[in-house]
């Protein structure tokens, strides 16, 4: 009985082979060689972009990198290939392809996807890498094999759809946010309050009676001009994704711009002031921007805010300490305008009266300046409890040769 299931089932398994072979042979035509060129680039770029960030090799370091690991790559081919299929079967050099392919992939995915869990990550790159080599594999065997088949016409329809939905998903703002409109929603909510609750909650929250007014400073085209300073002793900008964003932005980390907006009220001087800090968003976006709404808020009560730019630190790595003393370096070319009567905020900043605000990783960059003024005390009360000690072991050490040479002195006078 045993042996008969046994039979049976290497029977249909045989079948299921033959059926496939024979679907493969009427869809595609062997594509070993572009899928390892496309495996073989695609790790290239990654490798390169990962050894560039550690080491700091830069575009030229990039390139090297690139081609090194397509020599490489070439020269794993020509050498072991015969190799490994004497060894194995034949169409593992495709299979390797596949796998180098799909690493790939999920590299990118997990790089670029830092929010999401690294599951969700892999399972996403491992879809999105299958996609990929099917509608490649399809598209090589209609273009190159001629195999017109329904079944290469419906894959490169569809993944190439996706692909291309994909990449607009990726280029533009996605699917729209429902928070706002969830947002706008809670109106709703205040119709179910008692009466004269709502007009008294909108009572204390509604805007003050101040003018409200706004000034940018920055390195050009603004209300004051500010400075460079040079942040790359904190942070580091490399490999590819770096030299995109700075070609982008038009400045290096030695010369990162000091960059913001500041909201005040026209009536009054000396006031509390505000600096708001960004998160870690898209280095495209002016995210210091978007708290206008907030400046202006608190403005027509009576308080300064400044939004301060940090995007030269989006997008990079272990660079809290950039943010920070980028931080730093903005709080006190503000402080400079204040005392300026040349200035359009003169006056206005109560400078013994000041806060700080960080959304996500501004919070950190807070978090990390308050250390490093902490640390910067530390270090400057040690360095005057050591100088203070020493100056009283020498008042003691000349008090004691005062004593000991007293004798000498009245004998001389």
């Amino acid at each position: 009985m045993h042996k008969k299931v046994k039979t049976k089932f290497q029977s249909i398994w045989r079948t299921a082979i033959m059926r496939y072979q024979a679907w493969k042979a009427r869809n595609f035509i062997k594509s070993s060689q572009i899928m390892y060129w496309l495996a073989l680039i695609l790790v290239a770029l990654i490798v390169s972009d990962k050894v560039s960030s550690k080491y700091g090799l830069g575009r030229l370091g990039d390139l090297i990198v690139v081609f090194g690991c397509i020599i490489i790559g070439v020269a794993v081919q020509l050498v072991g290939g015969w190799i490994i299929t004497l060894s194995l079967r034949n169409g593992v050099e495709e299979l390797i392809s596949v796998i180098m392919i799909l690493g790939a992939v999920i590299t990118g995915v997990t790089y670029f996807t830092f929010r999401m869990s690294q599951i969700s990550a892999v399972v996403i790159g491992i879809i999105a890498g299958l996609i990929l080599i099917l509608f490649l594999k399809s598209l090589w065997s209609l273009l190159v094999g001629r195999l017109y088949t329904k079944f290469n016409i419906g894959v490169i329809v569809v993944c190439g759809g996706l692909i291309i939905l994909s990449g607009w998903f990726l280029m533009t703002q996605g699917f729209e946010d429902t928070y706002i409109k969830t947002y706008l929603n809670l109106t709703k909510v205040l119709q179910v309050l008692p009466q004269g609750e709502v007009e008294r909650f909108e009572a204390s929250i509604a805007a003050g009676n101040y003018t409200v007014l706004s000034s940018t400073y920055d390195i050009k085209d603004s209300d004051m001009l500010s400075k460079t300073i040079n942040l790359k002793a904190y942070a580091s900008q490399s490999g590819t994704m770096g030299y995109i964003k700075k070609k982008y932005q038009g400045y290096d980390l030695n010369c990162v711009p000091l960059r913001g907006q500041i909201w005040y009220p026209k009536e009054v001087n000396h006031c509390p002031t505000l600096f708001i800090v960004h998160g870690n968003h898209d280095y495209r976006e002016e995210s210091y921007l978007g708290y206008a709404y907030l400046g202006e808020y608190l403005a027509s009560s009576g308080y300064v805010v400044v939004s301060v730019d940090e995007n030269a630190c989006n997008f990079l790595n272990n660079e809290n300490d950039a943010r920070a003393i980028l931080l730093l370096e903005n709080i006190a070319s503000v402080l400079e305008y204040n005392q300026d009567s040349k200035y359009p905020i003169y006056q206005k900043i109560d400078e013994t009266k000041l806060a700080l605000a960080g959304h996500s990783r501004g919070g950190e960059a807070i978090s990390v300046l308050i250390y490093l003024i902490m640390k910067r005390l530390i270090l400057i009360m040690a360095a005057c409890i050591l100088i203070i000690t020493l100056i009283y072991k020498g008042l003691l050490r000349l008090h004691q040769l005062l004593i000991n040479i007293s004798p000498l002195i009245n004998l001389l006078f």
